[in-house]
């Protein structure tokens, strides 16, 4: 958590370029990263069967990102979707999953021309997924499913690059955005477990989602000047 945070105040001591124009426009995105959670790994072992206990604490995935900026504000919503390899000792696999979505507000710190760094507040959703299913010769039957939803809180710190320029005026421009995203969020703890096997409803486990994400976007902006 100390990471992010730091980053976070270091972002916010940062002086402004200022270009004499307000700055109005938005942007949509594909993001690819990775997402680590630490404690998953303790709460997944001891969920899953004996014998499939070497879950990690790194997911992989890909969401969407898009944001209004109004001068130096943004309000944005993103979503995320990760996974882990499978797991299997031979007869039953596990796959775990996560899912973020959440809003976003943000204040640019630092500009350029065509690159704003800011950090960023959010509130959102957390979940988090174990699915245990039996290996047939024809398919895969699903023999339980957990599902916990936590409310999230993120802190965040972002820098958003114009990398090609389609059109350009006087009046604004549009064109290819790059952008990378740091942050940490945390849910509080939480039991309220969904899970699909009625024999399995008396185990509720509390768990406490952490994490820290990085991520690269790509995609498109236009922005006009005023």
């Amino acid at each position: 958590m100390k990471a992010p945070v730091l980053l976070l105040l270091l972002a916010m001591a940062l002086p402004l370029s200022a270009n004499g124009q307000e700055i109005r426009g938005i942007s949509a995105n594909l993001t690819f990263g990775l997402v680590h959670v630490p404690h998953a790994p303790t709460l997944l072992n001891a969920t899953a069967p004996r014998g499939i206990d070497h879950f990690s604490a790194t997911y992989y995935g890909f969401g969407l990102d898009t944001y209004y900026r109004a001068n130096r504000g943004l309000a944005a919503f993103d979503a995320l979707v990760a996974s882990q390899q499978p797991l299997t000792d031979g007869s039953r696999t596990a796959h775990t999953y996560l899912g973020t979505a959440q809003a976003r507000l943000g204040w640019i710190v630092l500009q350029s021309r065509y690159a704003w760094l800011y950090p960023s507040v959010g509130l959102g959703v957390h979940a988090l997924s174990l699915r245990l299913g039996e290996q047939l010769p024809a398919s895969t039957v699903c023999l339980y499913h957990y599902r916990l939803f936590s409310p999230a809180l993120d802190l965040g710190l972002n820098v958003d690059f114009l990398a090609l320029r389609a059109t350009e005026d006087a009046e604004g421009y549009a064109g290819r955005t790059l952008g990378l995203r740091l942050g940490y969020s945390f849910s509080p703890d939480r039991s309220q477990w969904q899970i699909s096997d009625l024999e399995r409803t008396g185990q509720q486990l509390p768990y406490a989602h952490r994490q820290v994400y990085l991520k690269v976007s790509v995609g498109i902006g236009a922005f006009v000047r005023n």
